[in-house]
């Protein structure tokens, strides 16, 4: 992919998603590692069911940005249009 023409909000989203990623794993195999918090940072509070339902809507929110700021998103939905112009020919 020639990252000239990647728009600078992808580009920048792409940079703050790596070290998003990247920050995570180096406290998961380090300061963070503990039984269950190695997972689970304090700072996130576990103490109800309501707040865990509540993060657990915000999951499909960092899927659909890694998709997006990575490419795939649009990748995906071109080849989905492309494969459905190919259907309705034949």
């Amino acid at each position: 992919m020639d990252d000239s023409r990647t728009p600078w909000l992808r580009q920048l989203s792409r940079i703050l998603l790596a070290f998003f990623m990247v920050a995570t794993g180096i406290g998961h195999l380090t300061f963070l590692r503990q039984e269950f918090q190695a997972q689970v940072p304090r700072r996130v509070p576990l103490d109800t069911d309501a707040k865990r339902l509540a993060r657990l809507f915000f999951q499909p929110v960092l899927v659909v940005w890694a998709l997006w700021s990575s490419g795939a998103w649009s990748y995906l939905r071109r080849r989905t249009i492309s494969n459905m112009n190919r259907t309705e020919r034949k």
